[in-house]
């Protein structure tokens, strides 16, 4: 299903109170199919996001003589004004990294960005990642901890993602135990080939983490098609007990378009996810098609009357209700005033205005024939 762009240019005159956002997502939001999620339109939506401006750095740019690129999460730490910044690259253009930035925003616009540092990410033996050892993909910013945590989509055999903290030096503080659900153990059983621990957020109070797969588990079902979405799981995970809180079952939406390129490349799965509140995520869903190029949904997902699939090996033995989601915006090659890229990561980022800003990066894949700038996107959003 293609959405209609609902960027919106002009400011809004008044901001509503989060109870009554909540009010509003409760009133909207209702299931009408067991396993399909409902979603309301942009038109209806509890937020509003409105595009600020956009910053490129060159596929080009190196920084201490290494390629800057590969960036698939991001995150703000809002007290000294940075942000981290990871890279999947997989040791083969660098060390396995991340990068700690500047970005200037202002009420006009995204006036600069800059590369402040990188820092190795270490193991747990304090040695450096040898090459494909690790696949890092989303990072999150702990401020009372001073701590980060990260994930990968998989470890050195292929079988297990990676989900793991560390100090703001790069070195190895601890490993979270991974649920058997996904690790791949035979027989159709755990995550897909580069398509795992995509997206993470961290609860405000930092005692929850919410860890979503790009797509389905090879149990749940299939990746994306033309015709139906993927069940990606998002698992919540208590970090003071490692205790699994809860699984709840995330829908993408299909494939957009049909590939016309010399290979039938075509995907869409769940890429970031940022924490809103007690019950809700802003989740960004990233398709690519060869031949037509990036869509980017945004939604509000709402899995308050969602299902907890934890005790299911398999979701297609079930009956379920999956997360609600809200439809927010829409990027696409069409989209007025940006051409989007291969968008992988989100945060939160300063207040503008007496609004809080959403700040989108694209991850250039070291590719400059193709995609020859890693991209910088801000929206402010309007409660």
């Amino acid at each position: 299903m293609r959405y209609l762009p609902v960027i919106q240019y002009e400011k809004a005159n008044s901001m509503v109170s989060k109870k009554t956002v909540i009010t509003l997502i409760t009133m909207c939001l209702a299931f009408v199919f067991i396993g399909q999620p409902q979603y309301t339109s942009a038109q209806d939506a509890p937020l509003t996001l409105t595009l600020l401006g956009e910053h490129q750095f060159p596929t080009s740019t190196r920084y201490e003589e290494v390629l800057f690129g590969g960036i698939s999460g991001i995150s703000y730490d809002s007290e000294a004004d940075i942000y981290y910044a990871i890279s999947d690259d997989r040791g083969e253009e660098g060390p396995v990294r991340f990068y700690t930035l500047s970005i200037e925003i202002d009420a006009s616009g995204v006036q600069d960005a800059q590369i402040l540092s990188t820092t190795p990410i270490m193991t747990p033996d304090g040695e450096m990642y040898v090459e494909n050892a690790a696949d890092p993909e989303s990072i999150r910013f702990l401020p009372m901890s001073q701590k980060l945590v990260w994930t990968s989509e998989r470890d050195g055999s292929g079988n297990s993602p990676l989900l793991r903290e560390m100090a703001l030096d790069g070195t190895f503080i601890r490993d979270y135990a991974i649920d058997s659900d996904f690790v791949r153990s035979g027989g159709g059983m755990g995550i897909r080939s580069n398509e795992s621990f995509e997206a993470l957020a961290v609860s405000e109070d930092e005692s929850i983490l919410f860890v979503g797969t790009e797509s389905a588990l090879e149990q749940d079902g299939d990746s994306a098609t033309l015709e139906a979405g993927t069940p990606s799981r998002i698992w919540l995970l208590d970090r003071d007990t490692e205790d699994t809180i809860a699984q709840y079952v995330y829908v993408t939406e299909p494939i957009p378009d049909v590939s016309t390129g010399p290979s039938n490349v075509q995907d869409n799965g769940l890429v970031a996810l940022v924490y809103l509140d007690e019950t809700h995520l802003i989740a960004i869903e990233r398709s690519f098609v060869l031949g037509y190029g990036n869509t980017i949904n945004i939604f509000l997902a709402d899995f308050i009357e969602a299902t907890d699939v934890q005790s299911a090996e398999s979701i297609q033995e079930i009956d379920y209700t999956p997360i609600s989601k809200t439809h927010l915006l829409t990027l696409n090659e069409e989209t007025e005033g940006i051409n989007v890229d291969n968008i992988e990561g989100a945060t939160w980022g300063p207040i503008i205005d007496g609004r809080r800003t959403l700040i989108l990066v694209s991850d250039n894949n070291f590719n400059p024939s193709s995609q020859p700038y890693t991209q910088i996107v801000v929206f402010t959003v309007t409660e």
